[in-house]
């Protein structure tokens, strides 16, 4: 290993990356003609190096590594040993290094300047960790570039391109879809929001950005993910300013370079406006989804229950799957009004697995992390703290040496690294300021004194006052350019916004706030604040570069509150004034500014706005605001939910229309997708369609007391385990509110075996109560026997008795049976005497065998006494594993093969030598088979010389290829017999598991050899086919192109056209548009119209226009109908003018379910024109997933009073018949035309 190699920490490539370079300088020196391009290809190597093979290196490897060179070490002085301990002798280590160098003396005397240098510089910022190497060498050559005057031209542009290569910022360049940071499947907005904050953090390589001092806190969070038994949670929690964003940017950027395997990372903040609910749950569960594996499902709910609720199901099975996953989430204050769920982990993490939360301390907190704990629901799991103290005047060197020459320079004067400590407090979003302003000085810069930084004051008061004096000296030729009143408005309204402003809204809230309706916002207005604003009032609103300067500007900045009191008032009338011309009509919706549409709600909140001010927002102007502009009722229900809790402070006789009005609204929204059945909730939460959490969601609100019971049953079993018992015990308290004391006592037994041992027992006994209570026999003899297996064996007998009982008087025998059926396991004697008193086979037979495995011998003879023998056979297939000698003999009476066959087949495992002759008594061949093929795994030598005597050859083939797994070797000899060669290729695809490679090798070139002499084309095609997929992929194209062959000199249209749909798929993408439409020409000639849809059907996703031309003249409506449906995911639109065309009802729903995921609200209206109930319901159950079609909204309005908490609209409704009488009573007039006003809007808003 080279000097450099070692250097380099063991990483070979980047080892000989840094060889090279050193070799290239040797060249140079002495002037070799290739040295140029030595040179070029050295740094070629090292660019190479750095940016693909460095980040494939995984963490084995580089621990490898690790301990290689610190063996290597071993033999080194003391000094140099303790390089990993970072506490060395630079300078000393260097020279010790250079010594084992085997260098002739010229090449000593003409290099070891130049690589003491860059050692002295490696070694000083030598990382712990490897994963920090690119950090330590980029370090090492900024340093080398500023203080090596004499390194040649060539040599130093080089290093500065490597220079480039190196900068953190470069991963953006090199990955500008943010693959590498878990962000490539994001939303746009939100991946290019995350894109700017990035850039913001780590700037370009022309343009650096300040950063350092943070060495130490980088190799703890290094060392926490090093560490197998750390906590697998983190927290980094700091006030506004301290750097945190920067400090995760810097760790997040360092961990894409490395490539670490399944990083994800989601900045929150409200500056680049990746702080929406929605797009950070998408973003999250699309790049779990990803991780796993998995696409992720379309919404068919409310987007944020949606993508919420996935990301939880997602989280949880990713901690599951074991694989390696680092969640990082920086800025999570900055939430809009949400936080993660204490759900979203589940309570043990695997090592494996880590995440880090990153976040400021919020008012009130005690402890920097306690608060945020709680908040996350940690507050009992090992966390993993960091902390981030202010900067020393090491770190503001570290920061200065950062940024190159001349600020470089600086940092050893050690002065003025003392002063910038004074100024700033160690505050680094502060220190970045000052940096970024000598920086804009050039090399005046470098002439800084400290005595200079000494007349400033100290903190954000001193810099903001040498900033405006500075700007105004600057400015002092047009005074006018620098309107101090107007930049002072302009700061004030971004310290109190919300979010993100557009200069159109600014230029409108500078209009209120100045009283001057006449002003006009200057293009370059903002121009004096480019230093602390960000954004460019068009694509991406105006905001303040950091949460801290807003802090800052409130508390100390304007030393008036007054002034602060009236830009929030600006506000307010802001969104008076827009909501009034909303409703007025003189803006239209469109023209709505969504800064007010998102945050003009929260502005009235926080200045507690009168009454009249929220009521406005529950008009037609607002609303229609809303849904132009949003594209939906979500936002609008979140603002009449703060308008409901405006008006719950005020009186009741005064709110009581309003309140009205907002429960009208609210229950209309959320009556959107009401009443899914339930099994369409738990079966759309199984296969993905649908989250947990919006699958929850509307069970809590589903009409039904039951149904909602029932539904918070099913889904409690796919809940997390954490949640299981919470959604079990909700259920619990919805049961019991059910009247029905049946439906009731159903519910509570389905409910017992998801609660807990301690509360089962109460939950039984509730309903053993209930069940007690039923009047109609048949009903309470039903309960009772579900219920009896959930009892102590102590009052199972009782409760049995009395369901028995119960039982006996129920007079519709098919009613009896079932109950009957469900006691048998209890009282099989009892049972068994009822059952005898029953006098229709098929219902007895039922009874008997529910009491097969507890009374078989009274059961068989019951049995034998049924003359229908498909019954009596039903019955001995029970009885089959007790009495199979009993069963046997009482299957030779069964005259009927079919039925026979079926008990034989039952009893193969138990008689088999016996099976094998009674099979070959079975006259039905194919019943025959069937025996055959259950007996294979049993007597395999038995059945193969049975099959031998089998006249047809594809039930021979069928009985082998269930023999090949047993006697692989007999049956391939056996197949050999088989005439029909597309017979025998299935059976040697069946042997190919099976037999030695070699041997199935042989079998298949027979095979082959064999295929290719077969006369019919089609059956040579056909074997072709089969035989192919088995192939080296060499010789797989061979024999495919030989079937091709075969399958254009098929005579027979309807064979051609077959064999080629069914070759197309297999072949290559050039070649295969070219077979497609030769099967499809040849399907268009095929008479039969069931054969050519079967062609067609094939044909769909290859030719989608063309196949649907040639559907369209099939006459058969199913056979149309089956084709549309495989078309229906290529041309959608198309299919649905199609289906009009079919006039029965049921084959119409068929094509139109096919339809509705690609066209929710077109078949929607399509449904509509279908007169039958039950085809419709089949289509609406189809279309009642899609978020066209239900929009739900996340509502928790406190309606108790006017009993609407948890109404539909209907259920609202009837209350409201009810009240509106006693409201007119009372004398509340005004409050009942309220009222009716409120019913007109909102049924003609929401019909």
């Amino acid at each position: 290993m080279t000097v450099l190699a070692a250097a380099a920490f063991g990483i070979p490539l980047l080892g000989e990356a840094v060889s090279l370079l050193d070799e290239a300088r040797k060249r140079w020196k002495r002037g070799t003609t290739s040295a140029e391009q030595d040179l070029g290809r050295s740094v070629d190597v090292i660019a190479e190096a750095l940016q693909n093979e460095f980040r494939e290196r995984d963490a084995e490897t580089l621990a490898a590594a690790r301990v290689e060179v610190l063996q290597l070490l071993e033999t080194c002085p003391p000094d140099l040993r303790q390089l990993a301990a970072g506490n060395f002798d630079a300078e000393r280590a260097a020279a010790e290094l250079i010594e084992k160098a085997s260098w002739d003396e010229q090449t000593r005397t003409e290099i070891e300047p130049t690589v003491r240098r860059i050692l002295v510089i490696v070694l000083e910022n030598f990382p712990k960790h490897p994963q920090r190497i690119p950090e330590a060498l980029l370090a090492g050559i900024v340093e080398l570039l500023r203080r090596s005057e004499e390194l040649p031209g060539e040599l130093r542009r080089e290093l500065e391109k490597l220079q480039d290569a190196l900068a953190p910022s470069a991963i953006l360049s090199r990955d500008p879809a943010l693959a590498g940071f878990g962000l490539d499947v994001a939303p746009a907005g939100f991946r290019n929001a995350a894109k700017a904050f990035l850039r913001e953090y780590l700037g370009t390589p022309e343009e650096p950005v300040p950063f350092g001092g943070r060495g130490a806190v980088l190799d703890r969070m290094w060392e926490w993910l090093d560490d197998a038994r750390a906590p697998s949670r983190g927290l980094l929690v700091a006030p506004a300013g301290r750097g945190k964003s920067a400090l995760v940017a810097r760790f997040v950027a360092d961990l894409a370079r490395a490539r670490t395997e399944g990083l994800v990372f989601l900045p929150v903040s409200i500056r680049f406006g990746s702080n929406a609910e929605a797009d950070f749950w998408q973003a999250l569960a699309a790049a779990v989804s990803k991780r796993l594996g998995e696409d992720l499902a379309v919404p068919r709910a409310d987007p944020v229950a949606h993508y919420r609720g996935f990301a939880i199901d997602r989280v949880s099975a990713l901690t599951e799957s074991g694989k390696p996953a680092i969640l990082v989430i920086d800025g999570l204050d900055e939430a809009a009004g949400w936080g993660l769920p204490p759900n979203l982990l589940p309570p043990d993490l695997p090592a494996r697995f880590r995440i880090l939360v990153a976040a400021r301390v919020q008012a009130g907190d005690r402890d920097d992390t306690d608060g945020w704990q709680q908040r996350l629901g940690w507050e009992r799991a090992e966390v993993q703290r960091f902390d981030l103290p202010p900067l020393d005047a090491q770190g503001i060197g570290e920061v200065l040496r950062s940024m190159g020459d001349p600020l470089a320079g600086l940092a050893t004067d050690v002065d003025i690294p003392q002063e910038l400590l004074r100024l700033t407090e160690g505050e680094p979003l502060l220190i970045r300021w000052y940096v970024e302003d000598l920086q804009a000085r050039g090399e005046e810069a470098a002439r800084l004194r400290p005595e200079q930084l000494r007349e400033i004051e100290p903190g954000y008061r001193g810099y903001f006052r040498r900033w405006f004096a500075e700007e105004e000296r600057r400015r002092c030729k047009d005074p006018q350019s620098l309107n101090r009143d107007m930049l002072d408005q302009i700061l004030v309204s971004l310290a109190v916004a919300n979010g993100p402003l557009l200069s159109a809204d600014l230029a409108e809230l500078l209009r209120v706030l100045r009283h001057d309706p006449g002003f006009l916002l200057p293009n370059d207005a903002l121009a004096p604040l480019a230093r602390f604003v960000l954004g460019d009032g068009r694509a991406l609103g105006y905001v303040l570069q950091h949460p801290k300067l807003g802090e800052y500007l409130r508390a100390e900045h304007f030393e008036d509150p007054a002034f602060i009191r009236e830009a929030r008032r600006a506000f307010v009338e802001w969104m008076r004034k827009t909501v009034h011309a909303l409703n007025a009509g003189e803006l239209r919706p469109e023209e709505c500014p969504r800064y007010l549409l998102l945050h003009g709600s929260l502005h009235l909140e926080e200045e507690d706005a009168p009454l009249e001010d929220f009521a406005a927002l529950v008009e037609n102007g607002w609303r229609l605001a809303h849904e132009t502009v949003e594209g939906g009722p979500h936002g609008l229900a979140r603002d009449v939910e703060a308008v409901f809790a405006r008006a719950e402070r005020e009186p009741l006789e005064s709110t009581l229309g309003l309140r009205i009005r907002c429960a009208l609204v609210l229950s209309s929204i959320r009556s959107l997708g009401r009443n899914i059945p339930v099994e369409l909730l738990v079966e759309a939460v199984r296969a993905g369609v649908m989250s947990f959490d919006a699958a929850a969601h509307h069970a809590r609100h589903l009409d039904a007391s039951d149904a909602r019971a029932l539904a918070l049953i099913e889904l409690a079993a796919l809940a997390h385990p954490s949640l299981r018992r919470t959604i079990a015990e909700e259920a619990f308290a919805v049961a019991r509110q059910i009247g029905d004391v049946g439906l009731r006592a159903r519910v509570l037994i389905a409910l017992a075996p998801h609660l807990p041992e301690s509360r089962r027992q109460e939950v039984v006994e509730e309903a053993l109560a209930a069940a007690r209570e039923i009047w109609d026999e048949e009903e309470r003899a039903r309960v009772l026997a579900a219920l009896a297996p959930h009892l102590p064996e102590s009052r199972r007998q009782e409760v049995v008795e009395e369901a028995l009982a119960a039982a006996r008087e129920i007079w519709d025998e098919e009613e009896r049976a079932r109950v009957l059926a469900a006691l048998a396991s209890h009282l099989p004697r009892a049972v068994l005497n009822a059952a005898e008193k029953i006098w229709d086979e098929w219902l007895r037979a039922d009874v008997l065998v529910a009491l097969a495995p507890h009374l078989p011998r009274a059961v068989l003879n019951a049995a034998e006494k049924i003359w229908d023998e498909r019954r009596r056979a039903d019955v001995l297939v029970t009885l089959a594993p007790h009495l199979p000698e009993a069963v046997l003999a009482a299957a030779r009476e069964i005259r009927g093969e079919e039925e026979r066959a079926d008990v034989l087949v039952a009893l193969a495992p138990r008689l088999p030598k016996t099976l094998v002759a009674n099979a070959r008594r079975i006259g039905g061949k194919w019943r025959r088979a069937d025996v055959l093929v259950a007996l294979a795994p049993h007597l395999p030598d038995a059945v193969l010389a049975a099959s031998q005597r089998i006249g047809s050859e594809r039930l021979r083939a069928r009985v082998l290829a269930a023999l090949a797994p047993h006697l692989p070797e007999a049956v391939l000899a056996a197949s050999q017999r088989i005439g029909s060669e597309r017979l025998r290729a299935r059976v040697l695809a069946a042997l190919a598991p099976h037999l030695p490679e070699a041997r199935w090798q042989e079998a298949l070139e027979e095979a082959l050899a064999t295929a290719r002499e077969i006369g019919d084309e089609e059956e040579r095609a056909d074997v072709l086919v089969v035989l192919a997929p088995h192939l080296p992929e060499a010789r797989r194209q061979q024999v495919l192109e030989e079937a091709l062959a075969a399958a254009r000199e098929i005579g027979d249209k309807e064979g051609r056209a077959r064999v080629l749909a069914t070759l197309a798929p297999h072949l290559p993408e050039a070649q295969r548009q070219e077979v497609v439409e030769e099967a499809l020409a040849a399907a268009r000639r095929i008479g039969s119209e069931r054969l050519r849809a079967r062609v067609l059907a094939k044909l769909a996703p290859h030719l989608p226009e063309a196949v649907l031309t040639a559907t369209r003249e099939i006459g058969d409506e199913e056979e149309r109908a089956d084709v549309l449906a495989k078309l229906a995911p290529h041309l959608p639109e198309a299919v649905l003018t199609a289906v009009r065309e079919i006039e029965d009802m049921g084959l119409r729903a068929r094509v139109l379910v096919a339809l509705a995921p690609h066209l929710p609200g077109a078949v929607l209206a399509a449904v509509r024109e279908i007169g039958e109930e039950w085809p419709r319901s089949v289509v609406l159950e189809a279309v009642a997933l899609h978020p066209t079609i239900r929009q739900p909204a996340e509502v928790l309005a406190e309606l108790a009073r006017l009993g609407a908490s948890t109404f539909a609209r209907r259920e609202f409704l009837e209350a409201l018949r009810e009240t509106i009488p006693a409201v007119v009573a009372m004398g509340k007039k005004e409050a009942a035309r309220e009222t009716l006003r409120a019913l007109q809007d909102v049924g003609a808003w929401y019909p």
